[in-house]
């Protein structure tokens, strides 16, 4: 069973070289690993490196619906726009952004909006 949130704004502390910022987990839209670092890119188009791991971040925000749809990419489902089902799978998300998806991926994107959706 999913966890649910109240209405109450939630935020996360991020570790940057330089200091430490106060991000609204809404406004993040996707995660990309960078080695052993991760780029948060914010609904802002600002985009931050944070010397934390892609799997430290998605322990914490798998319950705020983020997807790992692939070992380099943990998205914001608020912000996904639709998935093109041909070739490899191409998920596009709501700030243009285009990411590959993996086979684990897939599953676990198409089991997420399967769920939490209404088919028309």
């Amino acid at each position: 069973m999913r966890k649910q949130h109240s209405k109450i704004t939630h935020y996360i502390s991020v570790n940057t070289t330089q200091e430490i910022i106060f991000i609204r987990i809404a406004d993040i839209v996707r995660l990309e690993a960078n080695r052993n670092y991760t780029f948060i890119f914010l609904e802002n188009d600002k985009r931050i490196l944070s010397s934390k791991n892609l799997m430290e971040f998605e322990a914490v925000l798998s319950t705020y619906d983020f997807l790992r749809v692939h070992k380099s990419h943990l998205v914001n489902a608020a912000y996904v726009s639709h998935f093109v089902k041909k070739g490899e799978g191409l998920l596009h998300l709501k700030n243009n952004s285009k990411l590959q998806v993996s086979d684990a991926g897939r599953e676990k994107l198409l089991s997420f909006f399967k769920k939490n959706s209404v088919n028309v």
